[in-house]
């Protein structure tokens, strides 16, 4: 009697996991699950949801979007992602080009080839940012947005003073010290916290001016071709600012004390993304400030050598455990978030650089960086996770003074050296 009713409770408790697991299955499906930077409070973002709405009342979505966007910090997004990302949620993912790499060497990118060949917009999107979405002969992302990193500054704080602006690293520094000295505030800002992708890529903004990438890949396979020397010079650049431009206190900051300490006049230089224009509507007080912002070439280590930077592109990644049943209404949700509607909002909002054909910026402040866009270097395909690691781990070291820069190469040029062997993506 005892063992009937233990097999009774048993199938009764079966029955409810089953029922709670169809019901889970089934409310997956009746939406769109995406993550995306989404911030409310953010103007540009409050916009989009009226052109979401306009868009739903026209002509609604086979699914609508689920109302959770995730994480908004990229990284707590990735981490999210390959935890839970094979159950199929989310099924629509804003990614940097990094984490794309990561996804694809982890099976968790589902390339779009058939869906993006189908659409009847494909020849509006930009070529040259498919083909940095694209590995091995398949895409897999759909671009959302691509911009440079460019040195912006205060350019009534430079003609108060006389001083041009800054194209050498050496000018930089002088520049940024005098504007600490003059001002009180941050001449120059970093961002240093561990593990802020942002951190990562204003390193290799201003290594990019130096050499090309750190490894190279060909037949699948990466090859270290980084010279130790460069390093120590990009490091020597930190210590400089660090030592006479920059306040000790700002060391390990986010990318929002980059951000807002040049829109909120905290910083007088920061090399940056037109995105930052957004913050002009977020508070009156700012408004004074960044009309004064002009934008110019990152600063190079000699005078007269053409400026390169780095090059970010982002797009958004499709889930492959997402049910093939739903995918092509994922994708028509996809095609509304890089519509002509969608991308003519963040480029007037955010001076954006348009990565559609039909769509065009009115702003001079995003023309900036529009016209500097081939300077952008776009990093090599592997998995970026650990490299971004030891450079930001070198930066650390460097600024804390834990080691000389060229303490900092050493061990740097050691790890990224060691770790060729598992630095291919695939």
């Amino acid at each position: 009697m005892y063992c009937m009713k233990k097999i009774i409770y048993f199938i009764i408790l079966l029955s409810i996991l089953i029922a709670c697991s169809n019901k889970e299955s089934n409310t997956k499906n009746e939406v769109v699950e995406w993550s995306e930077f989404m911030t409310p409070s953010v103007p540009t973002y409050a916009q989009m949801k009226v052109v979401y709405d306009e868009y739903l009342k026209n002509k609604p979505l086979t699914l609508p979007f689920s109302s959770d966007k995730g994480p908004a910090l990229y990284r707590e997004r990735a981490q999210r992602y390959f935890l839970q990302g094979k159950s199929g949620v989310p099924d629509l993912l804003d990614s940097t080009l990094e984490q794309i790499y990561s996804y694809v060497a982890s099976g968790m990118a589902y390339p779009i080839n058939d869906l993006f060949n189908n659409d009847p917009e494909k020849d509006l999107i930009e070529p040259a940012l498919i083909e940095a979405l694209t590995i091995d002969g398949n895409i897999y992302a759909f671009p959302n947005s691509a911009n440079v990193r460019l040195l912006i500054y205060r350019r009534d704080l430079l003609e108060k003073y006389n001083l041009k602006v800054p194209a050498t690293w050496d000018e930089l520094v002088n520049v940024a010290k005098t504007l600490k000295e003059k001002e009180g505030i941050n001449g120059f800002m970093f961002t240093t916290q561990s593990k802020e992708v942002r951190a990562f890529q204003e390193f290799m903004s201003f290594y990019f001016t130096l050499a090309d990438n750190i490894y190279e890949v060909k037949d699948g396979k990466a090859a270290y071709i980084a010279d130790k020397a460069n390093f120590e010079k990009v490091l020597q650049l930190y210590k400089d600012l660090f030592t006479v431009a920059i306040d000790p206190n700002s060391r390990g900051q986010d990318f929002k004390a980059v951000d807002y300490g040049i829109t909120g006049g905290q910083v007088a230089m920061v090399t940056d993304g037109p995105w930052i224009w957004s913050h002009l509507t977020e508070e009156p007080a700012r408004a004074a400030v960044m009309t004064n912002l002009g934008v110019a070439p990152i600063p190079v280590p000699v005078a007269g050598q053409p400026s390169a930077t780095y090059m970010e592109v982002k797009g958004y990644v499709m889930n492959p455990y997402t049910p093939e049943e739903k995918r092509d209404a994922v994708y028509e949700a996809l095609q509304l978030l890089v519509s002509k509607e969608i991308t003519s909002v963040y480029v007037e909002h955010e001076a954006a650089t348009p990565i559609r054909k039909d769509v065009k910026s009115d702003n001079e402040f995003g023309q900036a960086f529009a016209n500097n866009l081939y300077t952008g270097k776009v990093l090599e395909y592997i998995n970026w996770d650990i490299p971004q690691n030891y450079i930001i781990d070198a930066i650390q070291s460097v600024i804390y003074e834990r080691a000389t820069p060229k303490e900092a190469a050493d061990t740097l040029d050691k790890q990224l050296r060691e770790y060729e062997k598992d630095a291919s993506a695939k």
